[in-house]
């Protein structure tokens, strides 16, 4: 295991799922890492990570001399809660960015292939696109939805940001009765 290396990036965590996000000074790497941090991520670290191989992966680690801070422009420097995150996708912020993408470039990192896309920050809703730029292809989502399902896990509401089984159970009891009701009729 090698020694991990700085790296000028900022990076949030989404489920442990780390999404390094890169570009110019002002190309709006901690706005959207807030606008993420607000989706529920956490913060790995902000214009400056440690980078470290693990295993044929790559983790982010928070730079230890900025360690849980965010240098919020107008605002000053807040200090957030922050986590280390295995990288499953790289954000190279750029505002001529592709429209469409058939899938990621893959860039290699300290030796670790890691799934690339230009990302253009300025394209509403930045936040849910670079959330949902960590879903693999349709294939592996559904095979993923399927096993999940058998064992009582639907998933996350992208809406709600709550397990989708909770909203199911909550609203069951109204349902449930209606539907035998219907079945009685019939």
């Amino acid at each position: 295991m090698s020694a991990p290396v700085q790296h000028q990036a900022t990076c949030v965590a989404i489920g442990g799922r780390g999404i390094l996000i890169e570009g110019p000074p002002g190309a709006g790497k901690t706005g959207l890492a807030l606008a993420l941090i607000d989706r529920g991520a956490s913060l790995v670290g902000d214009d400056g990570i440690l980078l470290a191989p693990r295993a044929n992966t790559l983790w982010a680690l928070p730079h230890p001399r900025t360690r849980g801070l965010v240098e919020i422009r107008n605002v000053g420097l807040l200090t957030f809660a922050c986590a280390e995150a295995e990288i499953a996708l790289r954000l190279v912020l750029d505002p001529n960015a592709p429209r469409f993408v058939e899938r990621a470039a893959a860039t290699r990192m300290a030796g670790i292939a890691v799934p690339t896309l230009a990302f253009d920050p300025r394209i509403a809703p930045a936040a849910l696109r670079a959330e949902l730029g960590l879903d693999q292809g349709k294939f592996a989502r559904y095979i993923a939805w399927i096993s999940g399902m058998l064992s009582g896990d639907f998933g996350l509401s992208y809406t709600y940001r709550s397990p989708v089984s909770d909203m199911v159970a909550e609203r069951l009891w109204i349902s449930l009765p209606l539907a035998i009701y219907a079945l009685v009729i019939s």
